[in-house]
């Protein structure tokens, strides 16, 4: 049972570096390319629309978190 419940936050805690690495990869294109976003603003401003959508699933990850812990604390306690 142990295993499992560090299984499942194992998985999560990839999942969550995954997602904060998307969410945040719209900012380091901009400091790499300064002088690109800065002339094309009418355009690259759109990529903040991937850190919108990156910040959603994290929320929404953290809720997959908490009832996966709380799935595998009930398989530890013999509840299910």
């Amino acid at each position: 049972g142990y295993i499992l419940k560090n299984k499942n936050l194992s998985y999560h805690k990839n999942s969550f570096v995954c997602l904060a690495l998307i969410t945040l990869s719209p900012f380091a294109w901009y400091i790499v390319m300064v002088h690109h976003s800065y002339l094309h603003a009418y355009m690259t401003y759109r990529e903040l629309g991937i850190c919108i959508l990156g910040v959603i699933l994290l929320l929404g990850n953290r809720g997959e978190h908490q009832k996966s812990l709380n799935d595998a604390e009930d398989v530890v306690s013999g509840n299910k």
